[in-house]
């Protein structure tokens, strides 16, 4: 699994505009500016447009966009690393849409404290915690209700 690492995309970003270190909500971002955005999402996990938007209708409503709406309000504008580097969706994803092995939930447990637990904070300096994500009480599936919302 890919340690977090600081985002590579803070160039990119910037030349659409968009501050790593204080990304807008995603609501707010112009609509001139959302495909090249959306191109930093590709990249950032080896992804194309039709994993997460219906090919007739692209603006039409999908689970995977609820969740990357979720992941980009939630971690990627919360989340730093340790020492104020910038964490975007590249940071975590590494180019793997999917990079959690979740076959040892006790391996995975250890993984995520010493990866994001100890070497992540919330943007105003506070740290995170296992509830940061996962809330009170711990939900070991966050994206639980997102998914079995998923059709087919």
């Amino acid at each position: 699994m890919p340690v977090p690492k600081v985002t590579t995309k803070t160039v990119t970003l910037a030349a659409l505009d968009i501050d790593a270190k204080r990304l807008p909500d995603l609501t707010a971002i112009r609509a001139k500016t959302m495909p090249a955005l959306m191109d930093t999402f590709d990249d950032s996990l080896d992804a194309c447009c039709m994993d997460c938007h219906v090919r007739d209708d692209p603006k039409a409503p999908t689970v995977e966009k609820r969740i990357a709406h979720e992941m980009w309000s939630q971690y990627a504008r919360e989340f730093t690393t340790v020492d104020g580097g910038a964490v975007y969706c590249d940071s975590c994803h590494q180019g793997q849409l999917r990079f959690l092995d979740r076959s040892d939930s006790k391996a995975l447990s250890t993984w995520m404290q010493t990866n994001y637990v100890d070497k992540l904070r919330l943007r105003d300096g506070s740290r995170v915690e296992c509830a940061t994500c996962h809330g009170r009480p711990f939900e070991p599936h966050i994206f639980q209700n997102l998914w079995s919302a998923r059709k087919g």
